[in-house]
């Protein structure tokens, strides 16, 4: 009796990105930058599970080496003591729309 070969299960763009849980362009950029394997079939981009596991491995481990070795950018460090600069979280306000205008008639004079 021959053996039929089972290949790997092949996914859409859009369930590998469902499966990742982010966007539909997350995953095509991810793509584009090479951190992910896919293959183009029919011209249709095709993802595998053991590639996005993959994807998964590495990027555990580029975040437990970065995170080792990464300070925090608005920390200041002088003779051992780290000191926090700038506003704390939550103190400014967010803009809103009409605030954003209000402040670019204010910078840039208003339109006539």
């Amino acid at each position: 009796m021959t053996e039929v070969a089972r290949l790997p299960e092949l996914m859409s763009e859009k369930r590998a990105a469902s499966i990742l849980d982010v966007s539909l362009s997350t995953i095509q950029r991810m793509r584009k930058a090479g951190k992910i394997k896919a293959k183009l079939i029919g011209g249709r981009w095709k993802y595998r599970l053991d590639w996005i596991k993959e994807y998964l491995d590495e990027a555990d481990n580029i975040c437990e080496s970065a995170s080792a070795s990464v300070k925090s950018a608005n920390t200041i460090s002088r003779n051992g003591q780290t000191q926090t600069v700038g506003a704390p979280h939550g103190s400014t306000l967010p803009l809103d729309r009409q605030s954003a205008n209000r402040l670019a008639q204010a910078t840039f004079g208003t339109r006539n």
